[in-house]
Formats: structure tokens, C-alpha cells, sequence
């Protein structure tokens, strides 16, 4: 039998740029799907979108080598600097952010960008293709009464999550093709302290919120009512972040002081027991269904 072949050694991770123009704290920062723009938010009321130079990767994927120094490319908006041929195409402030955006997230079609503000809102930023591409507001969502944390849009980008220092989660949906045509079609409240971060499952409905409640709660829905299906406790202080893996197996990673692993036996039937426990890093098991909110 021949033997196995080693797997080829990790790529090394090398600075490309650096990018500069927020005043403060950048908080978050995300690719659109297409992998050709990135957007960046900040304490600095703004959300900033960014263009890397043509040809910037390879075949293969992997950047064409560091691009951590020179000069700034085409013709950045807004004061913002790019290294060696970053442009900053589109700057959304504080016209439309009056306090810190605290996360972004791309609809997977990448035509919406959802900004999450501490006012309390949500901001859908509609991606004009131009030339250049930027930014332009489609609708503000609001509802929650506290600042908002977290943003994530389902696989299919038909529903949008929200969460936020309120205790809840918020669940809208975005129909047709019209980024502005937006309905909530559920608030979520079994938190018992802010909701950190959320993340949805790579190909199905289920929705993963994260609290500083120490808690890690997963969601579905049955006929139109969205109920917690399982209850994920074994952290002992806050979970800042959630994250299911890329194959949708069923294994949700959760951070909090230590990292763990929590995994599904099976995906739980709406209604009925599911039995969750954890592989790494924890020591307590729960088992349940519906539990509210």
C-alpha cells in the first residue's frame, strides 16, 4: 500500500498592506464575496471601502508577494492612505453613522453591505458598481434599544440577524430584489445579557448567537416561530465570538477566555430533544429542545 503523502507545509504569512485612514479603533472588517473589495468600520463613525491593486493574487490564490511600503495608489477618498496600490473607493460617516460602527457583513450576493452601529441601527449600504464602486444607503432598520454588535446574513441572503447590547436578537427578512424591502419576522430575547456575535450555518437556517451571558445559543424555525434548540453553557465567562465550520457538518466553534468545540450528535427536529455536548476545552453536557425566546 502506498504511503500517505504528507500534507504540503502551510503557506507563510507575510503583511501586504497597510491600510490607513480611520481615527480610532477599527473594529471590523470583511471581504466581499467576490473576494474584490474589502470593508473596514470603525470608532470613527465611518465604514470604508477598499479596492487592492489589479492583480494582486496569483493563479493560486496567494498574494503576489508583500506590499507593505511605498506609495499610495489611484485616488484615495475621504484622506484615506493605501500602501503600494490600495485604493479607498467609497467613505460612508457620520452624516449616516452618528456613533462607532461596530460591525460589517456582505450579503452573499455582495450587492448589500449591513453596518452595525452603536445608535441602535443597522444601515443596509447598497454596492453601486460605477466606475469606481461605492457606497450609497439602501435602508436603516431599526428597532433595537441599544447599541447594535453583530450582523450576519443567512447562506442564502434572504434573512439578516441582528444582535445587540439589548439582550436580543433580531431576525429581518430581505425579500425581492430591492435591498430597502425589509421586514422583522422575529425578536429573539432568551439572552440574558448583550448578544455578542452571531453566525449562520453554511447551508441551512440555523442561527448561532453568542453572549456575555456566557452562553452560546443555536436557532431554528418551525412554522414560522424561531425557538433556541439547544443552550451551549460550558463557557464560564463571556463568549465574544461564534463560528460554524466551513462544511456544515454541525460543529459550532465558540471563544471566550479558552477556545472549545461544541458538536451536535444530530440536528435536532424542530420540537423535539437534541442532544448537544462538547469535544474540547469544556466540561459540561446539555441536553434539550424548544426552551423559548
Amino acid at each position: 500500500m502506498a504511503a500517505t503523502p504528507a500534507p504540503a507545509p502551510p503557506r507563510p504569512l507575510t503583511l501586504q498592506a497597510t491600510l490607513t485612514g480611520h481615527a480610532g479603533a477599527v473594529w471590523c472588517a470583511a471581504w466581499s464575496p467576490a473576494g474584490d473589495l474589502l470593508a473596514s468600520a470603525g470608532a470613527d463613525a465611518c465604514v470604508r471601502l477598499w479596492a487592492p491593486p489589479p492583480g494582486w493574487l496569483d493563479a493560486g490564490g496567494a498574494a503576489r508577494g508583500a506590499q507593505n511600503g511605498g506609495g499610495v495608489g489611484g485616488a484615495p477618498a475621504g484622506g484615506a492612505a493605501a500602501a503600494a496600490g490600495w485604493t479607498c473607493l467609497s467613505t460612508v460617516g457620520s452624516d449616516v453613522f452618528p456613533r462607532t460602527v461596530r460591525c460589517v457583513a456582505w450579503s452573499p450576493d455582495g450587492r448589500t453591505l449591513a453596518a452595525a452601529c452603536f445608535d441602535a441601527t443597522v444601515t443596509l449600504l447598497e454596492l453601486l458598481p460605477g466606475p469606481p464602486p461605492t457606497l450609497t444607503v439602501a435602508a436603516v432598520l431599526e428597532g433595537h434599544e441599544s447599541e447594535v454588535k453583530s450582523v450576519a446574513w443567512s447562506s442564502g441572503g434572504a434573512l439578516l440577524a441582528t444582535a445587540s447590547r439589548d439582550k436580543s436578537v433580531w431576525i429581518w427578512e430581505v425579500g425581492g430584489t430591492a435591498p430597502d424591502d425589509v421586514e422583522c419576522v422575529a425578536v429573539l430575547t432568551a439572552h440574558t445579557a448583550d448578544v455578542k456575535a452571531l453566525a449562520w450555518h453554511p447551508h441551512a437556517e440555523l442561527l448561532a448567537s453568542a453572549s456575555y451571558d456566557d452562553t452560546v445559543r443555536v436557532w431554528a424555525e418551525d412554522e414560522d416561530d424561531w425557538y433556541a434548540t439547544g443552550v451551549l453553557s460550558a463557557h464560564t465567562s463571556t463568549v465574544w465570538g461564534v463560528a460554524w465550520e466551513p462544511g456544515g457538518a454541525g460543529t459550532v466553534g465558540t471563544a471566550a477566555a479558552a477556545a472549545a468545540a461544541v458538536s451536535p450528535r444530530a440536528w435536532p427536529p424542530p420540537r423535539t430533544t437534541g442532544r448537544w455536548w462538547c469535544t474540547g476545552g469544556c466540561r459540561q453536557r446539555w441536553r434539550g429542545g424548544k426552551t423559548g425566546g
